[in-house]
């Protein structure tokens, strides 16, 4: 499996993430939009594992710090980044994305 869409998932744990994460680290598309209450944890655990992703929809998700944003850029084939709607980010979190991984977008508005 190359991408996975977890967008607007309400009744997944994070333990759930975790265990879909191991089976798929050879993911390249992800997204999670819209999930307000995946934790910084969760998230980081799966793309711990997942870190071929290539494009990462986050846009939406409120309860992610800028801990998780600064901690993305260990995905080194990461190529567009949607952060829209991300109520916690802030202008140092991309900018210090955009100087690790040059070549990645990062899609601040819609």
């Amino acid at each position: 499996m190359e991408e996975l869409k977890l967008a607007w998932c309400k009744s997944l744990s994070s333990a759930s993430l975790s265990a879909i994460a191991a089976q798929c680290a050879k993911i390249r598309f992800l997204e999670v939009g819209w999930w307000k209450e995946i934790s910084d944890d969760a998230l980081l655990t799966m793309l711990r594992t997942c870190s071929q992703v290539e494009t990462l929809y986050l846009g939406g998700c409120d309860s992610l710090s800028e801990r998780t944003l600064r901690e993305v850029t260990h995905l080194k084939h990461l190529r567009w980044l949607e952060v829209y709607g991300c109520g916690r980010v802030t202008v140092s979190s991309i900018q210090y994305i955009k100087q690790q991984i040059p070549r990645c977008h990062v899609s601040v508005q819609k």
